[in-house]
């Protein structure tokens, strides 16, 4: 989250294009490395015999560390120089004036990129389209739940705006009236904790404090 941040203020500081796209079933992608056996519904294996896992699958405990060791060793074939800061953020440049920059989450790429001059950034996409099946969501300016909108040149806007929405709606709070923040007069104590074990029960079904 912080690497993101930084790499939005960053883009907005030099007035870089953003782009966020994404790898259809990415774990389906990445070679399962060790030995993992599974059933199959409706399909029992012979007496002493199981179906081997050939490629990671949605579920399975290697999937994400598989997909981590499949992708990063293409971005530094490709040219990406990995962050010692962060090992999820990645350069590549062209240039002083043409450069890109990935910030990546599991299969989610946030990219940002120079703006008149763009080899890196056409380097990168015709790159990722070649090796794997991508795809941009209609919500496209949507990253691990964050909305960025750029409002002019040097200006930007992050906000969780549909997050909240989404809560408000699970916790039935839509048609509730709208209240500044901070309340004015509300003051919470310790001893407003739960104490008895059937509060902490109920208390640690709710995803708030």
């Amino acid at each position: 989250m912080q690497t993101f941040r930084y790499q939005m203020a960053h883009a907005t500081q030099h007035n870089l294009l953003h782009e966020i796209i994404d790898v259809k079933s990415a774990y389906l992608e990445a070679k399962m490395k060790m030995p993992v056996y599974i059933t199959i519904p409706g399909h029992p294996a012979p007496p002493g015999q199981a179906a081997r896992l050939i490629t990671s699958l949605y579920g399975t405990k290697q999937a994400g560390h598989n997909w981590h060791h499949h992708i990063i060793p293409l971005l530094l074939k490709w040219g990406f120089k990995q962050s010692s800061a962060d090992p999820c953020n990645f350069r590549h440049e062209t240039s002083t004036n043409d450069y890109a920059v990935i910030c990546l989450f599991v299969d989610d790429f946030s990219i940002t990129s120079t703006r008149l001059s763009t080899k890196s950034r056409d380097n990168f996409f015709n790159k990722l389209t070649t090796a794997f099946k991508t795809s941009k969501a209609d919500d496209n300016n949507v990253y691990i739940g964050i909305r960025c909108r750029q409002l002019g040149e040097h200006l930007r806007f992050l906000d969780q705006e549909r997050y909240v929405i989404d809560m408000l709606h699970m916790y039935g709070f839509t048609s509730l009236r709208p209240a500044s923040t901070p309340p004015s007069g509300t003051i919470l104590t310790k001893e407003q904790c739960p104490v008895e074990q059937s509060e902490k029960a109920a208390m640690a079904q709710v995803p708030y404090r």
